[in-house]
């Protein structure tokens, strides 16, 4: 797509220029791609990501983007304005996926009461879906996956942008992938990511409890163990091996291989491999255990 021939409402066209995709500016793509940026600290994921071809930012920036960049618009507000435009192209045949007929493999019991879309559905074999399980479309199922009762596969996230007047939702058009012996349980959420390139990834052999919510573009690595109550915002990733206890919730960052999330912690910041994290927010879990144990003993002390 070139920016000259697609409906830019309140952006300004600078500099022409093409590209294949849409994403966040700290995405690698793999292909052209269009990002939007409101500050300068961001600059340097242009600089060092050449798949960035075209840019939307505020006038003020534009000296500031390196000559790889050869498509530039601004707004007043890049952010918003960047999300409504996706939501534009989402009524284009030509932005998003193309559209088969629902695969299922062999040997799957699938119950009648199960709910699967009948486009852009492609389920492996000896895959076993129970009641009242909504499959929407752009999910992909592995080989010997369960999915129990009541979960929802490929919903749309919660991604809202606000505008002076309204509150805008943001289109989800990209995928889910739950790879081979993966086990979802009942009353489960995994949304769907939003550009139509990506997807929220389910690795090998996880187990994923009952009333888990994965948020949109997550990417669960393999042998993964979610128990029950666990939030994941969107674009959390973790590597193999991640234990998320009870009610645990994964803010935007990356759980190392091995590494675990105790019961109610809050991790808002990168975890190491084979490091436990607690707490409220959450720190590594024998700091928090040393803390604990001294104002444990201040109290008696007082007393």
């Amino acid at each position: 797509m070139r920016l000259s021939n697609i409906p830019l409402e309140k952006i300004q066209l600078v500099r022409d220029g093409s590209f294949n995709v849409m994403a966040h500016c700290e995405s690698f793509t793999g292909t052209d791609t269009f990002t939007f940026i409101e500050n300068e600290m961001y600059v340097h994921f242009i600089e060092k990501n050449p798949e960035i071809t075209c840019v939307l930012c505020t006038e003020s920036l534009v000296e500031k983007l390196p000559e790889t960049v050869s498509g530039i618009c601004i707004s007043r507000s890049p952010r918003l304005d960047f999300f409504l435009l996706h939501n534009r192209l989402c009524k284009i045949n030509e932005y998003r996926r193309p559209s088969f007929k629902t695969k299922i493999g062999n040997n799957c019991s699938i119950s009648p009461l199960a709910f699967i879309n009948t486009e852009n559905v492609h389920i492996g074999d000896n895959v076993k879906i129970e009641e009242f399980v909504s499959i929407k479309a752009n999910t992909r199922i592995g080989k010997n996956v369960t999915i129990r009762s009541g979960s929802i596969i490929g919903g749309d996230g919660f991604e809202l942008k606000s505008s002076p007047d309204e509150v805008h939702f943001i289109e989800h058009i990209g995928g889910v992938e739950i790879n081979d012996f993966a086990e979802i349980f009942s009353n489960t959420c995994v949304c769907k990511a939003i550009f139509p390139w990506d997807n929220t990834v389910i690795g090998e052999y996880s187990k994923i409890d009952n009333l888990v919510h994965i948020g949109h573009s997550c990417q669960i690595g393999k042998r993964n163990l979610i128990i029950a109550g666990a939030v994941f915002c969107g674009k959390a990733t973790t590597g193999d091996d991640v234990y998320i206890g009870p009610n645990a919730t994964i803010a935007k960052i990356h759980m190392a291989d091995k590494s675990k999330a105790s019961l109610g912690s809050v991790v808002v910041n990168n975890v190491d491999p084979a490091t436990t994290m607690s707490g409220n927010f959450a720190v590594e879990h024998l700091t928090l255990l040393r803390h604990t144990s001294k104002l444990a003993r201040g109290k008696t002390t007082k007393k």
